[in-house]
Protein backbone atom coordinates (compact mmCIF):
# COMPACT_ATOMS: atom_id res chain seq x y z
CA UNK A 1 0.00 0.00 0.00
CA UNK A 2 1.54 3.11 -0.81
CA UNK A 3 0.35 5.83 1.34
CA UNK A 4 1.30 9.82 0.11
CA UNK A 5 1.45 12.84 2.94
CA UNK A 6 1.08 16.32 1.50
CA UNK A 7 1.44 19.74 3.37
CA UNK A 8 -1.95 20.68 1.84
CA UNK A 9 -5.37 19.63 -0.60
CA UNK A 10 -3.27 22.33 -3.42
CA UNK A 11 -0.25 20.19 -2.57
CA UNK A 12 -1.96 17.28 -3.22
CA UNK A 13 -3.35 17.58 -6.62
CA UNK A 14 0.16 18.63 -8.01
CA UNK A 15 1.91 15.50 -6.44
CA UNK A 16 -1.03 14.24 -7.83
CA UNK A 17 0.31 14.64 -11.58
CA UNK A 18 3.95 13.90 -9.94
CA UNK A 19 2.91 10.51 -9.16
CA UNK A 20 1.18 9.33 -12.13
CA UNK A 21 3.88 10.93 -14.61
CA UNK A 22 6.34 8.19 -12.41
CA UNK A 23 3.97 5.66 -13.10
CA UNK A 24 2.87 5.19 -9.16
CA UNK A 25 -0.64 4.60 -8.06
CA UNK A 26 -1.24 6.30 -4.44
CA UNK A 27 -3.50 4.17 -2.43
CA UNK A 28 -3.44 6.68 0.61
CA UNK A 29 -3.72 10.27 0.54
CA UNK A 30 -2.99 12.57 3.89
CA UNK A 31 -3.31 16.17 3.40
CA UNK A 32 -2.33 17.41 6.86
CA UNK A 33 -3.12 20.94 6.60
CA UNK A 34 0.12 22.53 6.80
CA UNK A 35 3.89 21.67 7.47
CA UNK A 36 3.71 21.67 11.46
CA UNK A 37 1.02 18.90 11.57
CA UNK A 38 3.44 16.85 8.98
CA UNK A 39 6.55 17.30 10.75
CA UNK A 40 4.56 16.09 13.91
CA UNK A 41 3.71 12.99 12.27
CA UNK A 42 6.48 12.63 10.38
CA UNK A 43 7.83 9.78 13.05
CA UNK A 44 4.51 8.30 12.53
CA UNK A 45 4.98 7.81 9.09
CA UNK A 46 8.42 6.52 9.25
CA UNK A 47 7.46 3.87 11.63
CA UNK A 48 5.01 2.85 9.56
CA UNK A 49 7.21 2.10 6.56
CA UNK A 50 9.74 0.62 8.88
CA UNK A 51 7.23 -2.08 10.78
CA UNK A 52 3.52 -2.32 8.81
CA UNK A 53 4.10 -5.35 5.98
CA UNK A 54 3.74 -3.88 2.49
CA UNK A 55 3.62 -0.09 3.29
CA UNK A 56 5.44 2.34 1.24
CA UNK A 57 5.38 5.96 2.03
CA UNK A 58 6.05 9.20 0.29
CA UNK A 59 6.26 12.55 2.08
CA UNK A 60 6.41 16.20 0.29
CA UNK A 61 7.42 19.12 2.02
CA UNK A 62 8.56 22.69 1.35
CA UNK A 63 11.59 23.75 1.77
CA UNK A 64 10.72 27.26 2.09
CA UNK A 65 13.88 28.85 1.29
CA UNK A 66 15.74 26.72 3.82
CA UNK A 67 18.46 24.46 2.75
CA UNK A 68 17.11 21.61 1.54
CA UNK A 69 20.06 19.25 3.35
CA UNK A 70 20.03 20.67 6.05
CA UNK A 71 16.22 20.62 6.68
CA UNK A 72 16.01 17.01 5.69
CA UNK A 73 19.03 15.99 8.06
CA UNK A 74 16.49 18.43 10.76
CA UNK A 75 13.77 16.10 10.14
CA UNK A 76 14.98 13.04 9.55
CA UNK A 77 17.70 12.78 12.41
CA UNK A 78 18.37 9.61 13.68
CA UNK A 79 16.10 7.62 11.32
CA UNK A 80 18.00 5.21 9.32
CA UNK A 81 17.54 5.10 5.76
CA UNK A 82 14.32 2.82 4.36
CA UNK A 83 13.78 1.58 1.00
CA UNK A 84 10.14 2.08 1.92
CA UNK A 85 10.12 5.20 2.93
CA UNK A 86 10.87 8.51 0.47
CA UNK A 87 11.18 12.66 1.98
CA UNK A 88 10.88 14.50 -0.94
CA UNK A 89 11.53 18.27 -0.49
CA UNK A 90 9.76 20.68 -2.72
CA UNK A 91 11.95 23.83 -3.35
CA UNK A 92 11.14 26.46 -2.14
CA UNK A 93 6.93 25.98 -2.25
CA UNK A 94 4.57 24.03 -4.35
CA UNK A 95 3.95 26.92 -6.08
CA UNK A 96 7.88 27.18 -7.47
CA UNK A 97 6.90 23.66 -9.52
CA UNK A 98 3.83 25.27 -10.83
CA UNK A 99 5.83 28.04 -12.12
CA UNK A 100 8.09 26.04 -13.47
CA UNK A 101 5.69 24.66 -16.30
CA UNK A 102 5.94 28.20 -17.56
CA UNK A 103 3.25 27.55 -21.19
CA UNK A 104 0.90 26.10 -19.12
CA UNK A 105 1.09 29.10 -16.04
CA UNK A 106 0.90 31.23 -19.00
CA UNK A 107 -1.94 30.08 -20.89
CA UNK A 108 -4.20 29.70 -17.90
CA UNK A 109 -3.19 32.94 -16.58
CA UNK A 110 -3.92 34.55 -20.46
CA UNK A 111 -0.55 36.23 -20.04
CA UNK A 112 2.57 36.34 -22.07
CA UNK A 113 5.26 33.40 -21.24
CA UNK A 114 7.77 35.98 -20.91
CA UNK A 115 6.07 37.07 -17.67
CA UNK A 116 6.41 33.87 -15.86
CA UNK A 117 9.94 33.72 -14.01
CA UNK A 118 12.36 31.41 -16.07
CA UNK A 119 13.84 29.85 -12.61
CA UNK A 120 11.44 29.70 -10.02
CA UNK A 121 13.47 27.75 -7.51
CA UNK A 122 15.02 30.89 -7.03
CA UNK A 123 12.44 33.39 -5.94
CA UNK A 124 12.29 33.48 -2.06
CA UNK A 125 8.84 33.24 -2.10
CA UNK A 126 7.46 31.49 -5.01
CA UNK A 127 3.53 31.70 -3.77
CA UNK A 128 3.80 35.51 -3.93
CA UNK A 129 5.04 35.75 -7.45
CA UNK A 130 2.17 33.59 -7.84
CA UNK A 131 -0.18 36.37 -6.55
CA UNK A 132 1.53 38.69 -8.27
CA UNK A 133 1.32 36.99 -11.57
CA UNK A 134 -2.60 36.46 -10.75
CA UNK A 135 -3.55 39.99 -9.83
CA UNK A 136 -2.18 40.76 -13.47
CA UNK A 137 -4.90 38.12 -15.38
CA UNK A 138 -7.48 39.66 -16.95
CA UNK A 139 -9.38 36.81 -16.52
CA UNK A 140 -11.53 38.27 -13.73
CA UNK A 141 -12.45 35.02 -12.42
CA UNK A 142 -9.73 33.99 -11.83
CA UNK A 143 -7.96 36.93 -10.59
CA UNK A 144 -10.70 37.44 -7.74
CA UNK A 145 -10.65 33.60 -6.99
CA UNK A 146 -7.03 33.98 -6.42
CA UNK A 147 -5.91 37.19 -5.15
CA UNK A 148 -7.72 39.12 -2.62
CA UNK A 149 -7.79 43.07 -2.70
CA UNK A 150 -4.55 43.00 -0.14
CA UNK A 151 -2.74 40.84 -2.54
CA UNK A 152 -3.35 37.70 -0.17
CA UNK A 153 -4.28 34.29 -1.49
CA UNK A 154 -7.72 34.50 -2.41
CA UNK A 155 -11.27 32.45 -1.16
CA UNK A 156 -10.45 30.16 -4.28
CA UNK A 157 -6.77 29.91 -4.13
CA UNK A 158 -6.34 26.52 -3.27
CA UNK A 159 -9.36 24.92 -5.23
CA UNK A 160 -8.27 26.68 -8.25
CA UNK A 161 -4.31 25.81 -8.07
CA UNK A 162 -5.79 22.24 -8.09
CA UNK A 163 -7.55 22.34 -10.64
CA UNK A 164 -4.81 23.59 -12.64
CA UNK A 165 -2.83 21.31 -11.89
CA UNK A 166 -5.04 18.53 -12.28
CA UNK A 167 -5.58 19.60 -16.09
CA UNK A 168 -3.09 22.06 -17.27
CA UNK A 169 0.40 21.27 -15.56
CA UNK A 170 2.75 19.11 -17.31
CA UNK A 171 5.14 17.67 -14.36
CA UNK A 172 7.44 16.73 -17.50
CA UNK A 173 7.46 19.97 -18.70
CA UNK A 174 7.71 22.09 -15.04
CA UNK A 175 11.02 19.35 -14.46
CA UNK A 176 12.88 21.50 -16.81
CA UNK A 177 12.95 24.54 -14.40
CA UNK A 178 12.67 22.58 -11.51
CA UNK A 179 15.20 20.92 -10.01
CA UNK A 180 14.00 19.53 -7.31
CA UNK A 181 11.28 18.55 -9.13
CA UNK A 182 13.64 16.62 -11.48
CA UNK A 183 15.26 15.35 -8.54
CA UNK A 184 11.98 13.98 -6.98
CA UNK A 185 10.67 12.36 -10.64
CA UNK A 186 13.94 10.62 -10.54
CA UNK A 187 14.04 9.43 -7.27
CA UNK A 188 10.91 7.67 -7.52
CA UNK A 189 11.36 6.55 -11.11
CA UNK A 190 13.99 4.64 -9.33
CA UNK A 191 12.14 3.62 -6.34
CA UNK A 192 9.10 2.47 -8.32
CA UNK A 193 11.91 0.13 -10.55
Amino acid sequence: MLSVAVEGSSDQSVVAQVMSACGLRVDRWLPLGGKTKLDQRLPTYVRAAREVPDSRWVVFRDTDSRCPVTLKNHLLRDVAPLDTFILRLVHTEIEAWLLADRPAIAAWLGLSVAKVPTEPESIRDAKRALLVLASTTRKRTLRDGLVRADGQAGPRYAALLADFAATLWNPDTARQSSPSLDRAMRSLDRWRS
